[in-house]
């Protein structure tokens, strides 16, 4: 009968290959912690400008409203009204300038 061979075996793990793919592992960490903290950097400021355009642009188109706070069921509830036009027209006399639309003049 034939003889039975046995399967070549995978040689075991030198320990510079273990140390190298340590090595490696936190040597990636490192990267990747190091941009994270460059993106968070990027983001903080990016939101900043976007908050401070909005607040700019919420500024201006919104001159020519006020905010009404009522209550309701006990909470109370803001919500924006047209400004009257006689505040506007004193708010203009003072020498604000609203960012709003020009007051429409009367037909």
């Amino acid at each position: 009968m034939s003889e039975e061979t046995t399967a070549p075996k995978a040689a075991e793990s030198s320990p510079v290959l273990q140390v190298g793919a340590a090595v490696l592992v936190i040597a990636l960490a490192v990267f990747m912690v190091v941009t994270l903290n460059n993106v968070k950097k990027q983001l903080e400021v990016l939101n900043k400008t976007a908050t401070g355009i909005s607040e700019a642009s919420a500024n201006g188109n919104l001159a020519g409203f006020q905010i009404k706070t009522t209550v309701v069921d006990g909470e109370k509830v803001m919500s924006f009204v047209s400004k009257p036009r006689d505040a506007m027209e004193a708010e203009g006399a003072m020498g604000e300038t609203s960012g709003g639309p020009a007051p429409v003049a009367d037909k």
